[in-house]
């Protein structure tokens, strides 16, 4: 669970703080510094949320595995209480890893549908985000940017090998960045992964710069006018790194039409060459929300429960014994 202070009263002194996780919706507490009280804190503004389940009905746990260069890689799992680790739960593996972002929980209803459902869910810090620092970050920066494909595929091997799921039960999405990293670990490692949603992701990385705003990303990616950064960049280019004979594995790739940071081009590529080829026996979907930037459509309530639904529905349908 994370918390964020939000408020202090010197008055009163009274700390206005709120807890929050993947399960449990924002709680708002206040906390007198004189007297050590706590209450729960609502207004018109803040009223009281309600809490589907009981605060022990899921388990999150945040441990660490072994990268192959044997750096230590925190990741969270949560799932439901009791759970058996028989290598047959649906499974899902996000991750971000790029320009030093910090990745907290977030309270999600469709998330918490999969996991009643009897999913996994699993966050991976990978290098590349800041979550250990500037030195996590740069260690997955430019030329180095392969430590966090390798990462992310070894978050999914650890998954596997410790009985939490099996390739054909699971999935990984992410989105922008995360889209990138979940295109390279499909096609660098197919084998491992029955399903792979990229949503708004950076597919053609040998000429990412050429696209709408992407050359102010040649800092954080590299320049692939420079030929010593080309060639990181084509080796594990989503795009670039499509073979002819192999069947990858069940994919939904999401865009929106109005994205101005990561271009819908880059999905298109993406979906026409993996769908053009005699080896691909598996469907490769593509789906453009119209109307919408680069966090898709989600202006309302109703739109954002409407892409949720769509989500998790098309996630258990495939992952689902």
């Amino acid at each position: 669970m994370d918390f964020a202070v939000n408020f202090y009263n010197p008055e009163t002194r009274n700390l206005f703080v709120t807890f929050y996780s993947y399960t449990i919706p924002f709680l708002n507490y206040t906390l007198n510094l004189e007297t050590g009280k706590s209450n729960p804190y609502f207004n018109n503004f803040l009223p009281p949320k309600p809490s589907l389940f009981p605060f022990d009905y899921f388990t999150t746990s945040t441990v660490t595995y072994k990268s192959r260069d044997n750096e230590d890689v925190p990741i969270t799992i949560v799932h439901k209480k009791g759970l058996v680790l028989d290598g047959k739960n649906p499974t899902l593996l996000k991750a971000y890893g790029g320009y030093g972002a910090i990745s907290g929980p977030s309270y999600d209803t469709g998330l918490l549908y999969f996991l009643e459902k009897g999913g996994v869910f699993a966050f991976a810090e990978i290098r590349g985000g800041g979550e250990k620092g500037l030195k996590w970050y740069k260690a997955g920066k430019k030329d180095k940017k392969t430590n966090t494909f390798n990462d992310f595929i070894d978050a999914a091997e650890f998954l596997i090998a410790q009985k939490y799921t099996s390739p054909e039960r699971l999935a990984i999405t992410r989105t922008s960045h995360g889209g990138m990293v979940v295109g390279a670990a499909m096609t660098l490692r197919p084998d491992l992964f029955k399903l792979v949603i990229p949503k708004m992701g950076v597919f053609d990385m040998a000429q990412y710069g050429k696209f709408s705003v992407g050359e102010i990303n040649y800092y954080e990616y590299g320049d692939p006018e420079n030929e010593k950064e080309y060639q990181s960049l084509v080796g594990y280019s989503p795009y670039n790194n499509i073979k002819e004979g192999i069947n990858y594995p069940i994919t939904l790739i999401i865009t929106s039409d109005s994205d101005d940071r990561v271009p819908p081009v880059h999905s298109y590529k993406f979906a026409a060459k993996l769908q053009n080829r005699a080896a691909q026996q598996n469907l490769i979907y593509l789906k453009t929300i119209s109307s919408s930037g680069h966090s898709g459509k989600k202006s309302n309530y109703n739109e954002t429960i409407d892409e949720e639904a769509d989500f998790y529905n098309f996630l258990l349908y495939h992952l689902k014994p």
